[in-house]
């Protein structure tokens, strides 16, 4: 018997079981509802090089709403984390999440998470300026974050699984 996984995230979860280390930026293309994006490694040095340079630690708002703030409410963090370069991309890790991003991630009120990034002429990240909790992300294909919980690993034939899952 083969063991299959039905669903294999990328995202890892810390001791409160919330997500911890996140690919936020892969490499190669991204589509979005805006169109491609593309992230190679040197470009990812050049995004880390300037997170870097800056000294401050990148945070998770609320549906983007610190890049237009009209209220002192509007720049509130739900996390707070860092950037580290791995063999994938570019990844938030020691997330830290505040207790307000912890409360609408348990109850499911939030799934998604967005980047803010700048692109150079050629449509190539060259810098992320900040991530954004939302339930309207602009990338296509995103992992929810709230469904980690929903894993499932089966032993047994591809058709086994198809017939249980249909039992439902």
């Amino acid at each position: 018997m083969t063991k299959n996984n039905l669903r294999e995230s990328k995202i890892k979860l810390g001791p409160d079981s919330l997500p911890a280390d996140i690919l936020i930026l892969k490499f190669g293309e991204t589509s979005t509802t805006q169109g491609s994006y593309y992230m190679e490694k040197m470009h990812a040095k050049e995004v880390l090089t300037t997170y870097m340079k800056r000294g401050t630690d990148l945070f998770i708002d609320f549906n983007h709403a610190s890049l237009n703030p009209k209220s002192p409410e509007d720049g509130v963090a739900a996390a707070w984390f860092n950037l580290d370069m791995k063999e994938d991309g570019i990844h938030m890790v020691n997330i830290k999440w505040t207790d307000r991003g912890k409360e609408y991630l348990e109850k499911d009120e939030y799934r998604y998470l967005s980047p803010v990034i700048r692109l150079d002429k050629n449509n190539k990240v060259i810098r992320l300026v900040n991530v954004a909790l939302t339930n309207l992300p602009s990338t296509d294909n995103l992992e929810p974050l709230t469904e980690l919980s929903e894993r499932i690993e089966m032993e047994g034939d591809i058709e086994d699984i198809i017939q249980y899952l249909s039992s439902f």
